[in-house]
């Protein structure tokens, strides 16, 4: 497969990537679906194409790399931040269950 299908296939995965990053930055979950089934479909072709033997394809790979690493970044940074807001709320459950308890109780 000649290195300009490649080099195709790599930029839509970074421009994948970009649009991944930019919907988890506006909290579009719908968007997000949407560019699941392109992300499969870039993957399955990359697959099928095989490896590419061109040295210049390094470059491209690289950026790719880059720019799916911001995304996975942002994704990292958000569920960390939605994990700290379930821990705060749970612990608010647990204080205002013990002093409902306690009101009750009395």
């Amino acid at each position: 497969m000649p290195s300009e299908t490649h080099k195709r296939l790599y930029q839509n995965l970074a421009d994948i990537a970009d649009r991944v990053k930019s919907a988890l930055d506006k909290n579009d979950a719908t968007a997000l679906m949407g560019i699941t089934a392109e992300h499969k479909n870039t993957m399955d072709k990359l697959r099928r194409s095989g490896v590419g033997r061109d040295p210049g394809l390094l470059e491209q790979i690289q950026k790719t790399r880059d720019r799916i690493n911001l995304a996975i970044a942002e994704i990292h940074r958000q569920r960390d931040e939605l994990s700290r807001q379930l821990g705060q709320s749970e612990k608010k459950k647990t204080v205002s269950a013990a002093y409902a308890k306690n009101v009750i109780n009395k």
